[in-house]
């Protein structure tokens, strides 16, 4: 991998919780790929791997071809181990900021671990610390990850069988062709939360997706609990074409819902086509296993 940052797309906006407490590997979703680690924390962003060669700055230059080494002047003095800490920001057409940050840190045995975040409106530093502190003591446990097959995923700390085919999209992002598609995260707080479904609500619709037909409320049982959902369908028939979507699709239907998850709050958007498959209840598979409309 040779770039410094990655880009961050409109299912990958979130908003960085303001919190650092002990749930944290309680909220944190990982997917293991190839040598690369990926995370998802409260709507943050991350990712790390490692290095075989000597820490230095040399090094660090010779394997980040966009990286500059007047980019490697500073280094975040709080962290016991010698690290060089590059950070950057920059807001876009939308009015949002995007955050990130890079620590290229020296390994228990002076080795190179990379370690990249982006998030959306804030940056939490302290948080940031404890996970980097984390990865290099390789003390983020397996039951954090993801398996790659997903025939059975770990949804908010619930086992979800899967009897039709999915893929990672991302972190905590779920894609079954024709059966629908989720994306969630875990945070310590309601407003955590809510502003990641906000953020996204906002973005979708600025980004002009499809033309808005309805937005409204509605009352549905998620994950046994009743409580209000976000209704958003976009016209998207003028852009068939250009989404390639197949033929026959003329709506997204999303819901965006938001509910206490033992100690944490998750929140998760649901999303499907007019023409996937539909349950008799109107939802598709992937969603029914989550959610159902209260009649």
């Amino acid at each position: 991998m040779k770039y410094l940052f990655f880009s961050l797309f409109i299912f990958m906006f979130g908003v960085a919780s303001a919190q650092n407490s002990p749930g944290t590997l309680e909220r944190l979703s990982g997917i293991s790929n190839n040598g690369v680690n990926y995370y998802n924390i409260e709507g943050i962003k991350l990712y790390s791997y490692a290095i075989d060669l000597d820490f230095s700055k040399q090094n660090i230059l010779a394997n980040f071809n966009d990286l500059r080494e007047e980019q490697l002047a500073s280094s975040d003095e709080t962290l016991a181990f010698k690290n060089y800490h590059v950070a950057d920001q920059h807001k876009d057409s939308l009015g949002f900021i995007s955050y990130f940050s890079t620590y290229f840190i020296e390994s228990e045995n002076n080795k190179i671990i990379a370690i990249s975040f982006a998030s959306v409106d804030k940056s939490e530093k302290e948080l940031e610390r404890e996970l980097v502190h984390l990865i290099r003591n390789n003390a983020i446990p397996k039951s954090v990850y993801h398996k790659m097959t997903t025939d059975t995923v770990n949804f908010a700390g619930r086992q979800l069988l899967l009897d039709f085919p999915c893929q990672w999209m991302d972190v905590n992002s779920l894609q079954c062709p024709k059966c629908g598609q989720i994306n969630w995260s875990l945070h310590p707080t309601l407003r955590s939360a809510q502003d990641v479904l906000d953020n996204f609500a906002a973005t979708t619709e600025m980004n002009k997706f499809g033309k808005l037909v309805t937005d409204t409320s509605i009352q549905v049982i998620f994950e046994g609990k009743e409580t209000t959902a976000r209704k958003i369908v976009f016209d998207v028939s003028e852009r068939v074409t250009e989404l390639n979507l197949s033929e026959g699709t003329k709506t997204l239907t999303a819901y965006y819902v938001v509910v206490p998850s033992g100690t944490n709050y998750i929140s998760c958007i649901m999303s499907h086509w007019n023409n996937d498959q539909l349950n008799q209840n109107g939802l598709p598979p992937l969603i029914d296993k989550i959610m159902q409309l209260k009649i």
